[in-house]
């Protein structure tokens, strides 16, 4: 199972420099919020950005491992007042950089609390990376 502790460290301590050094350059993140995946390590910046910005008191609980050599990570958030849980699946290529990067939220009034606050900051943010 891949060591997580640096991603998590750089997560928990909301340094996306630090958090973006473990995604491949053509990383994916099928994201709740966007029908498409959001491709490209620019646009996962972005994203990750924003959810930085938007999660609060982040821990993470649990890591699972998958015989493939896939992890999922559990993590305890809030969002403005809501309690949150997100489970991340994640995948990684030969270099074992992030390659795929699934979220998965609940229970669900929280996660339309985070969607309100982060849908239509991404949606701008990759409408402006593709102009």
């Amino acid at each position: 199972m891949a060591d997580l502790s640096g991603f998590r460290g750089a997560f928990e301590g909301k340094d996306l420099d630090s958090l973006m050094s473990y995604f491949a350059t053509d990383a994916v993140i099928h994201s709740p919020f966007t029908t498409e995946p959001i491709k490209g390590k620019e646009a996962v910046r972005m994203v990750l950005g924003i959810i930085l910005e938007t999660l609060h008191d982040v821990e993470y609980i649990d890591q699972l491992g998958g015989a493939d050599g896939s992890a999922a990570l559990v993590v305890k958030a809030r969002v403005l007042e809501s309690d949150i849980e997100v489970i991340d699946l994640i995948r990684f290529d030969s270099l074992d950089l992030i390659d795929d990067f699934t979220v998965f939220v609940r229970p669900r009034p929280a996660g339309e609390v985070l969607f309100g606050q982060v849908v239509s900051r991404i949606s701008k943010g990759l409408a402006a990376a593709e102009a």
